[in-house]
């Protein structure tokens, strides 16, 4: 009876399959808008991401395209309508698969010669 129980065991666990381990990488790595998608105007400098606009620009609905580590995920999500103006600054939380989370502020300044 003792041989076919060590012989079982040996057999149940040959078959289960190796776990792999989640991914912790929560982090934006590019963040653009539809008002100048071609350009580089945001910056992401850690966890602070900043952009700069001509002054008059109407920063009240700008829908950011923002990229982020594989399998992790970001809200507000890309592609979201969002209010920068009058200073306002916008918090994205990027989860990562494992569930670790990072908080990035962004912040849209208007400026006479921007660059962009």
């Amino acid at each position: 009876m003792i041989p076919a129980l060590i012989c079982g065991t040996l057999f149940t666990s040959c078959g289960s399959t190796p776990t792999t381990a989640k991914s912790s990488e929560c982090n934006i790595i590019f963040f653009t808008d539809s008002l100048n998608s071609l350009t580089d105007n945001w910056i992401i400098a850690g966890t602070n991401i900043i952009g700069y606009y001509l002054i008059g620009t109407d920063l009240s609905s700008i829908v950011p395209t923002i990229i982020i580590s594989e399998n992790a995920t970001v809200y507000p999500p890309s592609g979201a309508k969002m209010d920068f103006s009058n200073d306002k600054v916008v918090t994205y939380t990027v989860t990562a698969e494992d569930g670790t989370m990072k908080v990035y502020k962004a912040q849209a300044q208007e400026e006479e010669d921007c660059g962009c």
